[in-house]
């Protein structure tokens, strides 16, 4: 309860920052960028994750909606999914990282972001045999995630969110592949059970239901004004649009 009130509250101020400056707080694109294992640039102010850890999991992430961007990306029928016109490029949010942080404290699997938030949650618990450190269970974490297409069909016939399936939800996937999130921020955490907690916190977050994934078409070809066609195929914010 007094972790939720304090996530409550780092919100408000979080909301009340990126209102007043109109863009986001803390961010990075480091998309190229190399670290030590040591350094921790990016997000000075949090102890969670190392730079080398955070360029990894950002580089992991675009990598993958550059693929499907790109229509290399299959879906459980072998067939390939269409391109896509509006993907993104994630940049790295230390805010994001911290509410993760805050989730993954909590050893569960179960959501836990406030409603009404504007954040999208992935959750995955990593056994310790399976990963000796901690960037190791974030991309056991995101292969988990992102695989989870290969067992769906409905995305290939449609690209709309269409909730829940019975017995079979497909949300790991489309939290990472929706085309209009530009922020994501991760955490892990050691559980006593000798696992590893493991979140990422998208924002602007997906999953609406019966809405578009991505809009179909030539890669870059529907980039939104101040965004450029990156080498990826993806729309990656000008650093000097205003």
């Amino acid at each position: 309860m007094l972790a939720r009130i304090l996530l409550l509250l780092f919100f408000l101020v979080l909301n009340s920052t990126a209102v007043s400056s109109g863009k986001e707080a803390s961010t990075t694109t480091a998309t190229t960028v190399s670290a030590k294992n040591t350094d921790n640039k990016i997000c000075p102010h949090l102890q969670v994750l190392d730079d080398k850890t955070r360029i990894s999991t950002l580089n992991s992430h675009n990598c993958r909606r550059a693929l499907l961007a790109q229509g290399h990306t299959k879906s459980k029928n072998g067939k390939s999914l269409p391109q896509a016109s509006n993907m993104l490029e994630l940049q790295y949010n230390c805010s994001l990282e911290f509410s993760a942080f805050i989730s993954a404290t909590r050893c569960s699997t179960k959501p836990w972001m406030p409603s009404g938030s504007g954040i999208q949650e992935n959750i995955h618990s990593v056994p310790k045999s399976k990963a000796k450190k901690p960037l190791y269970a974030i991309f056991e974490a995101l292969t988990h995630w992102w695989y989870q297409i290969k067992s769906d069909g409905s995305v290939y016939r449609s690209l709309k969110y269409t909730g829940y399936r019975k017995g079979n939800p497909i949300t790991w996937f489309t939290r990472m592949a929706w085309a209009t999130t530009e922020y994501v921020g991760c955490a892990v955490h050691s559980c006593k059970n000798n696992r590893w907690s493991v979140v990422c916190h998208y924002s602007p977050g997906g999953n609406k239901k019966n809405e578009p994934i991505y809009k179909k078409g030539p890669p870059c070809s529907a980039c939104r004004c101040g965004y450029y066609c990156s080498a990826g195929k993806l729309c990656a914010r000008n650093s000097t649009a205003t």
